[in-house]
This record gives C-alpha cells, sequence and structure tokens, in this order.
C-alpha cells in the first residue's frame, strides 16, 4: 500500500493528475505522456484523457498513482482528489 495523499487539480485530466501525484511539474509529466511512457488503466495515455475513481496512473520510472476519491469540485472550480502513490 502506498502514501494516501488529498490533492487539488485543475482538471481531471491525466497529465494534471499524474503531475500532482508523483511530485512532478505537469509539463515534465506531458512530456512522458507524448513520448508513451504513461499508462492509464493499463493502456497507453494519451494527452486529453480523463481519469475517474478508481482510475489507475503508471510512468514509467516515476512510479504508480491510484485515484481513490473525487471528493467535488473547490470554490474556484479545481477538484479535490484522494490520491494513493506508490513506487
Amino acid at each position: 500500500m502506498g502514501k494516501e495523499i488529498v490533492a487539488v487539480v485543475p482538471s481531471l485530466r491525466v497529465d494534471a493528475v499524474g503531475a500532482k501525484g508523483l511530485g512532478v511539474s505537469r509539463s515534465y509529466f506531458q512530456k512522458g505522456v507524448k513520448e508513451g511512457n504513461v499508462l492509464l488503466n493499463g493502456r497507453v495515455a494519451k494527452a486529453k484523457d480523463e481519469v475517474g475513481e478508481g482510475s489507475v496512473i503508471e510512468a514509467r520510472g516515476l512510479g504508480r498513482v491510484v485515484v481513490k476519491a473525487i471528493l467535488g469540485k473547490t470554490a474556484r472550480g479545481n477538484y479535490k482528489l484522494v490520491l494513493e502513490r506508490s513506487a
């Protein structure tokens, strides 16, 4: 079992959630998506893919993030998520 974190992200896109969950910049994570190094639920992720509860994001060399829960939207329209990060 990994480390559980509560994160606020601007969208449910795989690059935003993966970057926040793994503690890297979104632009760095986007580069990994473009190069085919990121899997969403076992298949190669595309930049426009969105996550849902139970989604698994795996980034080669960085680790894995599971979306445990989507808690809703903040007052500013961002999404509040519970993520589980593992190496």
